[in-house]
This record gives structure tokens, sequence and C-alpha cells, in this order.
């Protein structure tokens, strides 16, 4: 059975790429053979939009299928739909039916109109937006004649834009399997009932045979006499359904249209509402087409090739599956794409490579087996891309059969060498354009490293990218996942050497067995991890028998002569150690007060544990619980000798109790497990001595899971507070977790109490938990960091599973700030994790913000600035992104913002020396600088343009501002107030970058005789415009006005032109695009609006634009611009005048754009002031 194949990942993040090869080569997907017979085809066009219709036409006219005809009925007014098809059809092979509806007919009752004058046996409905591929026709005909239970097919479909454009596709545009297949129609109708997503696609994605549709005339869209709004497509694809069976191709054949003019998009917004696909549930239920009470997502799927095949599928499950892992792919794809260096960036990372005296000698050895021809170039290709591509030797091997082994050639190069470091890599295995720049930079900083790796990059057989983040040296994962650890190091030549060079026989682990053999000779403390993307190669074919060997051959030489070795395939291994020792272990249990889960927790232990050599000491830490108390009496009179109970006497924290049952333990081992936990498989407590007998590690734990198969533990990254440090919580206990983490042993920071072994001599003599400090949480991170700080390494061992249900809330602000100032560093910096990995998103395998992670000026010494500010936010953008930009291009500053300021941990990570913050004071601000103020010498700088207009946000402003360093404004005005409220106020006047003002030509378009005015601005501004809202109503007849932004539906039939808003980095063109005559800036009567700074008169004057603005403050200085008051007499006059002299006008402007540019631009002076405003200098 070949159903498994449907499930596979879905090409998700090269998606688009590879759509567009498809529809570029179009023999890929045309239909390799004719149908068994040739229907006539009915392709039906209801036309009503004239935009795409000639595209749309063009699309069926050549269609590979050879019986055809194209029906059109055209509701469009303006007789453009008949001018078209009558210039296409003395070219067209195919005959075309076309006739103009008298009256219009709408949209539904058009398309019944075409399907009543087709004459074919199948149709095809085209709407005029859409686009057919070649093959779309001849392939969906072919599979509806070869089954005659098809009642509908459909396609892939590739979503574009109103240019054309690809459009990553999105819920429900993402198509859920890899393969054709054939889906049980009527299950399908109660899905969709239940889960209303719209994968089958558009009518322009279907074909159906002509007497079904002719059937339902103008109601296909329609269930019960009520059109389904937004979700009519479904309503057709219903009715089929109970003629059959749905077949979808995984080939795209058809382009779906999101454009603004679709009539659709005014049903989207009721689609938002969720009532057509109420309408669309509730009819389906009275047809009778679904069982309310059934659950409605199992729907029977067979291969195409295969449809008698069929099994069933948790659909919504494969849609959801497929979507994250759509995402993911393309996430990845956009994340791996941003972290390139810009031309200035580049040139700097060059120029300080290139003055360093102790620079690292780097050597790329390319592995040639002569296969490929084209691999090796592919690799040296990649390489010579590279911003430092001059700062790394080549040299090509090759390892051919005839040749000999590895090892005696790479051994002769090491000794004849004089590099530093090399590297090997396959051929056809590439570089990310940026990784060699970020290693030649740390390089220096390994000094005492005998090797170092990076992070890489896997491509599989669809392209697909997924990023390798790697932790820090982590000696289990190392030996558990040697294809995910031990490849693609960068090894000091000399450390090669001292380690005895390559041994042979080891093929594709050759590198492996040396890594080993480092550990050996040298300690675990000679290697070094650069967290970025280097390598990107194919997944790795892993040799067992060479893995297995280097293994076996590390095991003996560290003493484990009986060690067992299994293989999980994929280069996972899991280690048994082969102990002879069999200590006694004392198993602590903190009695609460839930006797249940007590007496299974303990009943589970005594009777499903194998290994014998253990006692069970019940702490009676609940003294108020009556029933606990009784049954631990009674457990007592038993006199059971591998159970005793502990009584303190009095109510105890968590932590008290834990120590007080090790006080009376008399194990080797002392093992803490939660009352809530229970046992299940007998090995469990043998998988934890695996570890624990090792001399290198004081604690272990293991992996538990809750009763519905939900992964609760996996080891604890403690810098995660928003999940209380629990990675992959929430999995399914099936998952093998990001890189295979969940089944595979490896060492973290550390691991929860409800389950930690530790060897008792390491637990006294770090006093065991500090119960004063934690009394019921963070107590278990706080020892495992305190043995980690002595050497010792925490273990996590997935092999000892226990249930035990959780919940992965915070920890207690308390408990946060207690681990804060204990561990900071060390939870910042957590050698488990992966500084590409965001601490403030729970799971610990979500990518950081690029913002925070992507750092390729970090060696340049620099100083790293965070600024905290709104993306869309004008005054953000003029106050701090440009700058920020410029400064960074100069090499002056690092710098990052972000949307909202990192949590502390985060914070500390990034180690900034200043913070910006932007925007209006608010209490999460507030919160957020008394955090940083407690924890960090970080400076504060807060950006002051705008003040609140309440008594209260006046307060919350004062108390913000006692939280900051300096305070930046942009106005005198400003300037003069903010001094009332803090003792450091610089004054910083905004400027434009040049780079983005450069002359833009103004577009050729058709212009009325009317002189054009107009208004720019956001949602918050709107009472600007409506402050001059009689202005516009009364010289709507004299001129022609152009609002770009909010634009209030009363007085829209007087505006010319309405544009959408656009992001700050767009606004020089979208405001050059506009055209205007003359540009206005009113300020409506606020206290906002007296502070406002000269902003938007410079992106006018940039653009040479005469202005008149109201006369408030900021914008009053240099500036030649006509300022008014705020009154509707002053704005008739000011403007009248203006128009008066249309050449004079626009000498005003051109007079404007030059002192603009010569004053008002950031230049190096301007630069050196925010840097000293920013620095404190």
């Amino acid at each position: 059975m070949e159903l498994a194949s449907l499930l596979r990942a879905t090409r998700g993040a090269g998606f688009l790429a590879w759509c567009l090869e498809v529809s570029v080569n179009l023999p890929v997907v045309l239909c390799t053979h004719m149908p068994m017979s040739n229907p006539l085809v009915s392709i039906v066009i209801p036309a009503y939009k004239a935009d795409f219709f000639e595209v749309a036409l063009r699309s069926a006219c050549n269609q590979t299928y050879g019986n055809l005809e194209i029906v059109i009925r055209d509701d469009n007014r303006s007789g453009v739909i008949g001018e078209i098809v009558e210039r296409l059809r003395a070219n067209s092979r195919v005959p075309i039916d076309y006739a103009f509806n008298q009256p219009a007919l709408g949209e539904i009752p058009n398309a019944a109109a075409c399907v009543e004058g087709a004459r074919g046996k199948y149709i095809k409905i085209l709407h005029d937006d859409d686009e057919l591929l070649p093959g779309c026709v001849a392939a969906l005909v072919d599979v509806m004649e070869h089954d005659s239970s098809i009642a509908l097919a459909s396609s892939r479909r590739v979503v574009i834009d109103e240019q054309g454009a690809l459009v990553e596709p999105d819920l429900p545009y993402l198509f859920p399997f890899a393969d054709d297949v054939v889906i049980n129609g009527p299950q399908l109708v109660a899905f969709l009932a239940r889960r209303p997503i719209n994968f089958v696609g558009e009518p322009s994605c279907m074909l159906c045979r002509r007497e079904h549709l002719l059937a339902y005339g103008d109601q296909m869209m329609s269930l019960q006499g009520k059109l389904i709004v937004g979700f009519g497509d479904m309503a057709l694809a219903a009715r089929l359904f109970q003629h059959g069976n749905l077949a979808m191709l995984s080939q795209p054949l058809t382009r779906y249209r999101v454009s603004q003019q679709q009539l659709s998009c005014t049903n989207r917004a009721q689609l938002l509402t969720g009532q057509g696909q109420r309408d669309f549930t509730r009819s389906v239920f009275e047809l009778g087409w679904a069982d309310p009470d059934s659950g409605g997502t199992m729907v029977d799927v067979a291969p195409l090739h295969r449809p008698a095949e069929f099994l069933p599928l948790d659909l919504y499950q494969v849609i959801a599956d497929n979507y994250l892992r759509v995402k993911t792919f393309e996430h990845t794809r956009h994340w791996l794409a941003a972290r390139m260096t810009s031309a200035a960036q580049a040139k700097l990372i060059t120029e300080h490579l290139a003055c360093q005296s102790t620079l690292s000698s780097v050597e790329i050895v390319v592995l040639d087996d002569g296969i490929d021809a084209l691999a090796t170039q592919q690799t040296l290709a990649s390489v010579e891309q590279q911003d430092a591509s001059g700062q790394a030797r080549l040299r090509v091997l090759n390892t051919g059969a005839a040749v000999g082994d590895l090892a005696l050639q790479l051994n002769a190069f090491v000794q004849a060498g004089d590099v530093e470091w090399f590297m090997l890599v396959r051929a056809g295995e590439t570089f990310t354009p940026a990784g060699w720049s970020t290693v030649l930079q740390e390089l220096p900083n390994a000094s005492q490293c005998a090797a170092v790796y990076t992070d890489y990059v896997i491509r599989d057989a669809s392209n697909q990218l997924s990023v390798g983040l790697r932790p820090d040296f982590n000696l289990d994962f190392l030996l558990s996942h040697p294809a995910a650890m031990g490849r693609h190091w960068i090894f000091r030549r000399s450390a090669v050497l001292e380690s005895g060079g390559f041994t042979q026989g080891f093929g594709d682990a050759i590198e492996f067995d040396l890594i080993l053999r480092m550990v050996n000779q040298l300690g675990m403390h000679c290697f070094g991890h650069i967290p970025e993307p280097l390598v990107i190669t194919p997944p790795p074919a892993c040799d067992d028998t060479a893995y297995l060997a280097a293994l076996q051959q590390h095991l003996l030489a560290r003493g484990y002569s009986q060690a067992q070795i299994q293989s999980f395939g994929a280069g996972r291994y899991a280690i048994d150690y082969g102990h002879v020792q069999r200590p006694q272990v004392s198993i602590v249990v903190a009695a609460g007060s839930d006797l249940p889960a007590l007496q299974r927790c303990v009943m589970s232990v005594m009777e499903r544990t194998r290994y014998r050599q253990f006692e069970v000491l019940v702490v009676a830490a609940a003294c108020d619980a009556p029933d606990v108390m009784q049954w631990l009496h009674d457990v007592q009179l038993l006199s059971v000798a591998q159970l005793r109970v502990v009584r303190p006497g009095r109510r105890c924290t968590a932590s008290e109790a834990r120590n007080l049952g090790a006080e009376y333990a008399s194990g080797e081992f002392l093992l803490f497990l939660s009352a809530q936990a229970a046992v299940f498989d007998e090995q469990w407590l043998e998988q934890l001595l695996n570890h624990g007998l090792r001399p290198e590690v004081a604690v272990v734990g293991g992996k538990s899971l809750s009763a519905d198969g939900r992964v609760t533990h996996a080891g604890l990254m403690p810098g995660l507070f928003a999940g209380a440090g629990r990675v992959f919580f929430g999995v399914s206990a099936t998952s093998p977790g990001y890189l295979s983490r969940l089944l595979v042993d490896q060492n973290y920071s550390a691991v929860s109490h409800d389950c930690l072994l530790v060897r008792t001599t390491l637990y006294r003599e770090a006093d065991g938990f500090d119960s004063g400090v934690f009394a019921d949480e963070g107590g278990d991170v706080d020892l495992c960091l305190r043995l980690a700080q002595q050497g010792y390494l925490v273990v996590w061992a997935p092999r000892c599973v226990i249930l035990k249900e959780c919940v992965a809330t915070p920890f207690a602000a308390a408990t946060q700030q207690r681990l804060a100032e204990r561990w900071l560093p060390a939870l910042a910096r957590d050698p488990a994790g992966n500084t590409n990995f965001s601490l403030d998103e729970p799971g610990g395998a979500a990518l950081g913000p690029l913002a925070l992670n992507w750092r390729p000026l970090l060696n340049l010494a620099a100083p790293v600035v965070l600024a905290q500010a709104a993306p869309a936010s004008h005054a953000a953008w003029h106050r701090l992104t440009l700058p920020l930009q410029a400064q960074e291009q100069a090499g002056t500053i690092q710098a990052a913002q972000v949307e909202r300021l990192p949590g502390i941990v985060e914070l500390e990570r990034f180690a900034p020396q200043v913070i910006l913050l932007h925007g209006a004071a608010h209490r999460d601000m507030r919160e957020a600088l008394r955090t940083v103020r407690t924890f960090s010498r970080v400076a504060r700088v807060y950006e002051l343009d705008v003040l609140p207009d309440t008594r209260e946000g006046m307060q919350l402003l004062r108390e913000v501002l006692a939280e900051v360093d300096r305070v930046i404004v942009a106005t005198p005005m400003m300037a003069e107030f903010a001094r009332h409220l803090h003792s450091d106020v610089r004054l910083v006047e905004s400027r434009l970058d040049p780079a983005h003002w450069t002359p833009l030509a103004i577009p050729a378009g058709k212009r009325s005789s009317k002189p054009r005015v107009g208004w720019s601005g956001s949602v918050a501004e709107g009472a600007d415009l409506a402050h001059i809202a009689e202005v516009i109503r009364a010289l709507s007849s004299q001129v022609d006005w152009v609002v770009q932004g909010p634009c209030p539906d009363a007085l829209r039939k007087y505006v010319t032109q309405v544009h959408l808003p656009v992001a700050p980095a767009q606004r020089a063109q979208a405001l050059v695009k506009l055209d205007l005559d003359l540009a206005l800036v009113p300020r409506a009567p606020a206290v906002a609006n007296e502070f406002t700074g000269p902003e938007m008169l410079l992106e006018y004057g940039a653009c040479g634009y005469p202005v008149i603005c109201s006369d408030v403050p900021g914008h009053r200085g240099m500036l030649e611009v006509t300022r008014v008051g705020n009154t509707h007499e002053a704005w008739m006059r000011a403007i009248s005048e203006q128009l008066r002299d249309p050449l004079a006008l626009q000498h005003s402007g051109q007079r404007l754009r030059e002192t603009v540019w010569r004053d008002w631009m950031l230049d190096p002076h301007s630069l050196s002031a925010w840097r000293s405003a920013w620095l404190g200098d």
C-alpha cells in the first residue's frame, strides 16, 4: 500500500520556485496521453471584469486538449470584453461562443447561462481573472474518463497577484498531499461541514459533468435556496459530491489570481464573520449529508493510480501537519535568505580581516569522488561567492576508488600543510553566502580549541531547506547522533597531528572517529561552536558499520568493554554502557494532598521496576491531608523493607521535603520522583543508572509523557522562562523532535525534579536543594547548574519514560528573579541551546528574531544598540531606523530594531550597550525598564516625540522617564518641556536619508487640467485630514484631491484619487508617484501636534512639492513653506493664492527641494550627533 507516500512533505518553501519552473517549462505538466475517448469540453467564462480577461481567454485558447469550445457570456457594460473576443477569435483554433448579456445577469446567473449555452460533456469554469496552464483540461478530462466514480476533478493551484507574480500560498491554498489522490466525496462533505477549509479549489480549478451543473441552474452555489456567501465554491462541490468522489492532482494546473477587484473580495469580509460557513454547515446537516454527532475528520483517501485502495485518514491532521511543515520551510527559507551582508557590511568585514595580525589561515579541502563532474564546480563557486572568499584556500582531493584510502591522503596533507585550520567538505556541498565571513571573524577567538564546528543547512531531494542548529559541545548528543554532530568540523592542524591524524577504514565516519579520539586524548573542553549556518548539504547517508566501529573504539578506550550499541538508523544510536555495579537507589517521593496519585506513583514503582536495588522514602509533606496521612500510617504498619515513610512533623515546602528525604536515604544514588508520576516501563531505573554510573555524570533525568501521549519533560533549558524551561513541551510522543532530540541521549543544563537521579555524595557536597531561595520551583535548575559548574554532566535519557501530567506555565515572577540574580549569564548562554533560537518563545526550537541573532559585524568592536519601536511607525522610521541604518553602514554602530523588548534572559544574551525606546509610554514599558535596571547595566534612552493627552498618561510618562538615562527629542519646544521631566535631554533634529530620496522619475500618467493637491498620512493622523474636510468639499470642483492613507467615506466623493498607505521604506517612491502640485500638512488642534516635528515637510520638500502647513511650533524654522492658522478661511485663502500662479508654485517647490537636499539630509556631522546622544558621549 502506498498511501503513506501521500503524506510526504509538500514542496513548501520551494513550492513557488517549483511552480514557476513548471509554468515556464510547460511540458512538465502536460498530459502525456489523451483520454481513452475525446469528449467535447466546454470552457465557460462568465465575464464581468475586463482587467485580466484577455489573459484568461488566451489561456483557454492555448489548451493542448483537442476537442474544446469556449462559451462566454458578458456582463461588462463597457464593450471591452467583446472587443477582446473579436480580436482573439480570428486566430483561435478553439471555437468561441460569445454573447452580450442584456441586461447584466450577475455572477452566478451568468455562470448558469454559460452552462446552459454549452454543449460539452464536461464543463470547465474559468473566471475572468484566473488562468489555465496549457495541460489543464487534458489532465482533468483524463482522470474523469478513466473513472466514472469521479464527480469532480481538481488540482493544486498557483496563487498569483494582480501583476501575475507568484504569491506564497496560505491556507486554504496549500495542497495537503504529495501525489494524486481520490477522496471519498460524501465523507469529504461531512469533513467540510466541520472544518471549512477549501483545499479543493475555486471553480476555475474544477472540471465536472455538464448534466450535474445544468440541473443546479443559478442555485449551483446555494444550499436549501440560500446563497452560501464566501463559501459558495464548497456549496457547489458538496452538491457534486452527492454524485461521486473527488480526484485531486498534485501538479498545478490553474493560476488563481487574488486581486482587490475580485467580487469575492467583498464576500471575503463576510467570510471573516463566518456566516457563510455557518450557513454551509447548517444546510449540510439539515440535508442529511453529514451526521452532526460524528467526528467528521476521518475521510477515505486512495492513490489515484490505485483508486480502490481507500484507507481512512484524519484529513484535518494531514492538512494541519502539512501547513506547519510548509510554513516552517518558508520561515526557514526567509530566515536564511536574510542572513546576507550588505555591500557596505561586506566591505567593512573585508577591511577588518585584512587588518588582523592574528588572522587565522584556513584551507577548505573538497573531497571529489569523481562521480559528478559538476559537483566540485558547485562547491568551488559557492566559496568564490563568499564575502571573505579570498581569505580561505581551496584544495581538491581525488577520493575515487582507484586512489586509495582517504586517511592516507589527508594525513599527507596535514603533515605537509602550513595552514592553521582546515575543513573537509564533499563535492556538491555548498556554503551559505555569509558563513565564512562569520567563521573567519570568530576563529581568532578559538585559540585554545582543537576543533570548532558551525551549524548547517540540509537541502532535501525536493530542494527544501531546513537548518541544523547544533548545541555547544554536547558529549552525549555527539555519541548518540553523529549524523547531526559529527560532520563538517574545522580542525586545527596541530591538534590533528597531536591526536595521531586520521585513521584508515572509517569511511564516512572519518571525522567522527577523529573527534572521538580528541575527546579521549584532549578532553571535552577543547572544542568550540560558532552558531552560524555554514555548509549546505544533502541529508547524510550514514554508514552504520563505520559509525559503530568508531563508537566501539571510543567506548573501549574509556574502559567500557561490555558496552552495547543499538542503531536507530539515520546516524542515531543508543549506548548501554554495560556497568557491572548494582548500587542501591533511594527514591524520594514528596507526598502531596492527592492520595490517588500518590498511591499510583508508589505502587507503580514497587510493581513495575525490574531493577530491585532500591528503597522508596515517602515524605509526608502535606500533613494537613487526613486521607494521605492515614494511608501513610497504614503503609508503615505493613513494615515493607523497601518502603519507608518520613514524617517531618510540620508542613514542608517541596524543596524541604526532598532534602529531608535525602537525609534518611541509604542509597548510593538519590532519585527524586514526583508524587504525580507513574512508572509503566520496567527498565526505567536501569536507563537512569546507565548514565548515572558514569563518573563524569552528576544528574540524570528521564522523559515524561501525558496520558494522551504528549511530551511533558524532555530536559530543561532554564532560560526559557515562558515555558518554565521545558523543551518540546506538548509535542507528540511519536515525534523525533528537532534534530531527533526527542529520541537520543544528550546533555542539558538541567532536568526536572519530577524524575531526577543524582549521586548521593555529590548531592550532599552541594548541600542539596536550596530550600531557602527556591522553595517550590527552580530548585532543580539551581542544583543542576551548581553541579554543572563543578564540571559534571547532566544527562537526559529518553529511554527512561514515565507518565507525568504537567502544565508548562511560566516560572513565577519571584522564581524568575531569583534564577536571574544567581544564574543570568548561564541562562542566557545555555550550552544545550543555540543562540539562533528564541529564549522568549516556549519549546526551545523556535527561530529567534533575525535582528537579535544575525550580527555580521559582531567582531568589529562597534557599540551594540538595541532599538524598540513599532515597525510601521513613521516617526520611528525617521528617529530610529534611518539613523541606525546609516550608522551600521558606516560601521560605527551595530544595531538591532525589534517591535518589543526581549525578556531579560534574551537581553543578557544580546548584550547591548544601549537600549533605545520609542513610542507612547505604557505600563509594560515601565515594568520592562525596571527589570532591565535590576539585572543589567545597559544604558536606557527614550525617544520622546509625542505627549500623552491625559493626566494618567502624563504620570506614566514621568514614571518611564524615571527609569531611563537620557531623553532625545526632535524639536526645541519638546526639549524645553522635557527638561522639566528629566535632567539629561538631547535635541537631535530629524534628517532624511539621501539613499531613500534619490530623485525618482514622476510617472507619465494622464492628468486633468486641474491642479493636484494632496495629503498623506496614517490612521493616527486621520483627525488632521478631517480638520480640512470643509476645504476639501469647497474646492473639489477646482482641484483634483489626492489622498494617501485613510479617507473618510464622507469625503470620498470629493477626492479624485485614494491611495493605500505604504510602509515607511516605500514612502519616497509612493509620494513621488502622487505627482502633486501642492502638498498639505494640516495639524488638528491638539497638545501632541504642538510638539510635532518637521518630518512631513522634509519629505514633501525632497519631492519638490510646495507645502502649506499648519502654523505649529514644530513647523517653524528655516524651511520655505506657507504656514497658516488653523481656520477654514485661512486654509481656503492660502490654497487659492498658491494655485493662482502655477509657475511661482513650481519655483517654490524647487527652492524647498534645494533647501532640504542641502541642509536636511543625514551626513557625517548629523550621524555623529545621533551617536553622541545614544551613547551619552
